[in-house]
């Protein structure tokens, strides 16, 4: 039997490690990289900024949002049936309530990194959307 309750659980105890490995691996990107590497000015998203209720109000106006916001969090629709009990989400083309779209975005704040920037979330959601269309052919 699985040492967690749900994936939130999971998540929550498996993020301290996964933060080390990031700040370790972004020190060896920027050693093994640094003839390479430019600053640039890009657009941010500030989570940390923002409360459950403006995330649940983006998911309801802008639902194709879904979909990388939670890949950013580790966080597929089996997670959201199983521990949300809200079935048959097709996070590509999510077609959400606004009870839903709260209840998706108070389950899931907590996971979300405190920002990221636009373009790491497009590239997610192009990685995640090509691979499950070479899975269904």
């Amino acid at each position: 039997m699985a040492d967690y309750d749900n994936h939130g659980d999971l998540v929550l105890k498996l993020q301290e490690r996964a933060n080390e490995r990031c700040w370790d691996l972004a020190d060896k990107l920027k050693e093994a990289f640094k003839n390479f590497i430019k600053t640039e000015s890009l657009e941010v998203v500030f989570f940390s900024e923002m409360n459950v209720d403006d995330l649940a109000n983006a998911f309801i106006k802008f639902p194709s949002v879904l979909k990388p916001i939670l890949t950013a969090c580790n966080i597929a629709a089996r997670a959201i049936e199983r521990d949300l009990n809200i079935t048959n989400l097709d996070t590509y083309f999510p077609r959400l309530s606004e009870k839903q779209a709260g209840e998706i975005a108070a389950y899931i704040k907590q996971f979300l990194p405190s920002y990221i920037a636009i373009p790491a979330l497009c590239s997610l959601d192009k990685h995640f959307y090509m691979d499950k269309e070479m899975r269904s052919r």
